[in-house]
């Protein structure tokens, strides 16, 4: 019998060698993420055992799984439930536990062995976010000791969660020793096949190789087949082959299996070589190829044997055949059967006709009914293998019950696209099934609202909607009003996610106007908190104050504490923004003690995120700072310590761009956004990050941040967003000397705030567009024909901008904020120097404003003006000062366009500016080649800094910065921190 399977890989060698040199890559620290495409039969299964193989043997932990061409999509982390039950059988459940950290209880929600040995794990909010932090730390942890090879195949069949998960891996891994393998068929992806998106994401991820498995030629085909018959082709075999197989190594091995069964001539179509192969076999070989095919995947002699109608020393002899002809393969570590390659496996099925295909999955679904653990599927996915096999039965009652099961244990495990999957069958069924609410467990409405939710979390957020409203159309009888209220509130959020902001608002409401005259509970208070945080969001501070006293008083009659704590923390924001700040601070630390004592994710990030914020624009920067890096500790200690922050490192980073320290501020944000943050934070990030980029004059990068930070905006229509955005556009366009352009950034930023109650933005937005009037009119006059017309209609668009500031002032209830006041003292000193006036008392007032709040960057900008206006009253002595004091602050961080502005008009003036410092230095050579983070973390280490101290400084973990403390002494040659510091010093990488 001929071997079909080459005893050696034939025609791959090189993209063998881009495997290993990505592992070693990944060895190294540098994760890599490798993706090998390649047709059907194309040899990325035979490649990839091959290089895991070699993987192996050079110290690798192996961490593999694959996607099931069963109901492609239904199956929740199938890959990833494969690999963790390999890695448990190979370590132990406690183990495992220990490697995946505080998440250990997400992983076991996918493979209950985990749970077997601890059940006492107390109950806790779980998120997606977690699980995926559960795989990354196991990750981390393994590849401590050694590399990891994690390998996923065929990923075009791979369910939405599965690659969300891979994707947030390939881009938060930072220094594991990891490399992730993905196969999948180029033959499969469609236009519009999800997994389309998946690999542009991890392409964006700089850390992404790939490789596709092209058809051999005729040469190296010829050596293929040589390889398989274990000797030189005899007569024109090879040429007739490879004619046929057109240099596809699968057909190859079946054509020239083909040979064996006397055919004077090799069939063209490969199913009809593999269907030839089959039939002449015996029958109940072939009654075993059939039921395999059907199964979808492996599977265990038990099932063969309940499933088949054969005796069980017939059924050996059967199999024995079908391996024997390696049609069938056996896998060995789970004592299964299944076909060699998937080609022949759908050839199979193909060929079944209707009545038996019905039948055989009738079969297989009443015996895994009746005996679960025949089948290689996990738990979680169990009940959707049989909503799958019995709708193929057309048992349709079975198939809906089975579905909403699936649904529900998808849901369990926050894996909601394959949950949505699951409900589109049920919604797809009901109808069908006259005792449909008995079967399913839950009436139709119920159902409903479970889909939506399952369809809000994947991002089917519009079909939410509609599910909602389908709800709500038969809603509204004697009795269902707390039911209507909860589902309008439900809309709200939904609408709101949607970016259809007054669409919300109406929905939110509603809600409260059904809910009036409900008794006082948990639900009511939540929906007025909700109704609370859409105002906020608006940018209607004042009637969001309203509503959240109204949700505080409820809360605090029932008990309800999340509520309480929901409501203050909407109320703290609001009423600080309305000139209320030390009431609006008071009540968002209660709202973060309430967060901290439930221990719920999503408060404690917003409590402590609102507080840091509300802290930031009282002018607390330090406590802001200290806040943020307090609620990024707390989130670690509630499971997210890899990746938690979010929102909390974007204030952190807002914080260092205000306080100047700007270099900070870019690393907080560059490792955060390393990581996979959630789009509104990653938004945030961007946005700081950009306001860094115009001070140091990077306009093109900015420009580039800015108009994808701006896509994202547009959804929000958040004042709070919408407000810096525009400020950050006209500044650069500013800068660019784009003056009428820079105009309608203000304006366009004044009318996205309009509808708010806040005047800190719009107070921000007019000192800009006063700042472009006024160097707008300063150019005109200077012009040697000045037209006067064009300077008058420049001073009546001042005139405006300074009235509609004078306006927002005014619109704190109390007293404004310290940041308003100083921006409405900008503006008036602006609003002079466009007319002509130039008032050195005004503009050292405002320095002063500004540096007393530590805001050394508007301080700068202050002090130039100050000295221009000296300059301009005859009074050149007077404007040294300033002026050098602007080219001290800009040069120390980092503003060169304030900086180098400042110097020309002192150049210009002949006015002699001591900076008080030298030239800023040259690169000093770094002889030890450390990289960027390690420069960092090593002018922490040298301050004396503690790992833990290094990684609060740095929003980091202890972990990573001990990692980086060994990487970069090990560079220096220092064997204590003391020698690391003396050595870093004496070759000028930090300062003495």
């Amino acid at each position: 019998m001929t071997l079909l399977s080459a005893d050696r890989m034939v025609g791959r060698e090189d993209q063998l060698a881009m495997l290993r040199d990505a592992f070693g890559a990944a060895n190294g620290g540098a994760p890599v993420a490798f993706v090998v495409g390649g047709e059907a039969g194309a040899g990325k299964t035979r490649l990839l055992r091959d290089f895991t193989a070699w993987a192996l043997g050079n110290g690798a932990r192996i961490l593999a799984g694959g996607c099931l061409n069963l109901g492609a999509g239904d199956m929740a982390y199938a890959p990833l439930t494969e690999a963790l039950r390999r890695l448990v059988r190979e370590l132990g459940a406690p183990a495992v536990r220990g490697l995946a950290g505080r998440n250990w209880h997400e992983l076991g929600l996918l493979l209950p062995v985990l749970m077997e040995e601890d059940q006492q794990e107390p109950s806790r909010e779980g998120t997606q976010r977690r699980l995926f932090e559960a795989v990354l730390h196991l990750l981390d942890e393994l590849s401590e000791t050694g590399p990891v090879l994690f390998a996923v195949e065929n990923v075009q069949w791979a369910d939405r969660s599965t690659l969300d998960l891979l994707v947030f891996l390939i881009r938060t891994l930072q220094e594991e020793r990891v490399l992730v393998v993905l196969t999948y068929r180029t033959d499969d992806l469609l236009p519009g096949h999800m997994l389309r998106g998946t690999l542009a994401d991890i392409e964006l991820s700089g850390r992404c190789r790939r490789c596709e498995l092209v058809r051999l030629d005729r040469e190296r085909h010829r050596e293929l087949v040589a390889a398989i018959i274990g000797g030189e082709p005899p007569g024109d075999l090879a040429d007739r082959v490879f004619d046929r197989s057109d240099g596809n190594p699968f057909f190859t091995e079946e054509l020239i299996a083909a040979r064996d069964l006397g055919d004077e001539g090799v069939p063209i179509a490969v199913r009809d070589v593999v269907l030839a192969r089959i039939e002449a076999l015996s029958e109940p070989a072939q009654e075993v190829l059939r039921v395999v095919a059907t199964v979808g995947r492996q599977v265990t002699h038990p099932l063969l044997a309940r499933v088949c109608d054969l005796r069980e020393r017939e059924l050996r002899r059967t199999l024995q055949e079908c391996v024997g002809r390696q049609i069938l393969v056996v896998n060995p570590s789970r004592q299964t059967y299944g076909y060699r390659h998937e080609l022949a496996r759908e050839a199979v099925y193909a060929e079944l006709l209707p009545g038996d295909r019905s039948w055989l999955h009738g079969a297989i679904a009443e015996a895994l009914t009746e005996d679960p653990a025949l089948s290689q599927t996990d738990s979680l996915n169990m009940a959707a293998e049989l909503a799958h096999h019995w709708e193929q039965a057309h048992n349709v009652p079975q198939a809906l019950a089975e579905s909403v099961r699936g649904a529900a244990a998808a849901v369990s495990v926050f894996a909601y696209a394959e949950a949505a999957r699951q409900y589109d069958r049920a919604l797809r069924l009901w109808t069908r099934v006259p005792d449909a609410e008995d079967r399913a467990g839950l009436a139709r409405e119920d159902l409903l609202v479970r889909a939506a939710d399952a369809y809000r979390w994947s991002g089917r957020l519009s079909e939410a909607v509609e599910l909602l409203d389908e709800v709500l159309a038969g809603a509204g009888h004697d009795g269902e009003a707390a039911r209507t209220g909860t589902l309008l509130e439900r809309k709200g959020r939904y609408l709101w996610e949607l970016g259809r902001g007054e669409e919300s608002l109406h929905a939110y409401e509603k809600a409260t106007k059904v809910l009036s005259g409900e008794p006082p509970s948990a639900e009511v208070a939540w929906t007025r908190a909700g109704y609370a945080t859409a105002l906020m969001q608006a940018g209607h501070y004042r009637a969001a104050i309203g509503q959240s006293e109204e949700a505080l008083r409820i809360a605090r009659l029932v008990g309800a504490r999340a509520e309480e704590g929901r409501a203050l923390n909407t109320m703290g924001v609001a009423l600080t923004l309305t000139g209320a700040p030390d009431a609006g601070t008071a009540a968002l630390r209660t709202a973060t003690d309430i967060a901290d004592e439930l221990g719920a994710l999503e408060d404690v990030f917003r409590a402590y995120a609102n507080l840091a914020y509300v802290l930031e624009v009282t002018g607390e920067l330090e406590e802001a700072l200290d806040v943020a890096r307090r609620g990024v500790d707390r989130g670690r200690d509630l499971g997210l310590e890899l990746t938690g922050g979010g929102a909390l490192v974007a204030n952190a980073a807002s914080v260092l761009v205000l306080l100047g320290r700007w270099n900070e501020a870019e690393e907080v944000a560059g490792a955060a956004s390393a990581r996979d943050l959630p789009p509104g934070f990653d938004f945030y990030l961007q946005i700081v990050r950009s306001e860094i980029e115009i001070g140091r004059g990077t306009f093109a990068a900015a420009e580039e941040r800015l108009n994808e930070a701006g896509s994202v905006a547009a959804r929000l229509d958040e004042p709070q967003f919408a407000g810096p955005l525009h400020v950050l556009w006209a500044e650069l366009a500013l800068w660019r000397g784009q003056h009428a352009r820079a105009l309608g950034y203000v304006d366009n930023g004044l009318a996205a705030t309009a509808h708010g109650d806040h005047g800190g933005f719009a107070l921000r937005l007019c000192a800009m567009g006063l700042r472009v009037t006024a160097d707008e009119a300063r150019r005109l006059r200077s012009l040697p024909r000045p037209d006067q017309a064009a300077i008058d209609q420049v001073v009546d668009v001042g005139a405006r901008l300074l009235s509609q500031a004078e306006a927002a002032a005014l619109g704190a209830e109390e007293a404004p904020l310290p940041e308003m006041s100083a921006t409405l003292a900008l503006c008036r000193a602006e609003s002079a120097r466009l007319a002509g006036r130039y008032d050195v008392d005004a503009w050292e007032s405002v320095a002063e404003s500004w540096l007393s709040l530590r805001r050394p960057y508007p301080a700068a900008y202050a002090r130039w003006r100050q000295g221009e206006a000296a300059i301009e009253r005859g009074d050149r002595r007077a404007a040294a000062e300033p002026l050098g004091e602007a080219v001290r602050i800009a040069g120390r961080i980092g503003a060169e366009p304030l900086r180098a502005e400042v110097m020309a008009m002192a150049v210009a003036a002949r006015v002699s500016v001591d900076t008080g410092q030298r030239p800023p230095p040259q690169q000093v050579p770094d002889p030890f080649g450390l990289t960027r983070r390690e420069r960092e973390v090593l002018r922490h280490l040298a301050q004396g800094q503690s790992n833990r101290q290094i990684a609060r400084a740095l929003f980091i973990t202890e972990k990573t910065a001990s990692v980086h403390v060994s990487h970069l002494m090990a560079k220096l040659g220092a064997t204590t921190r003391g020698a690391a510091a003396v050595t870093a010093r004496r070759h000028g990488l930090v300062d003495p």
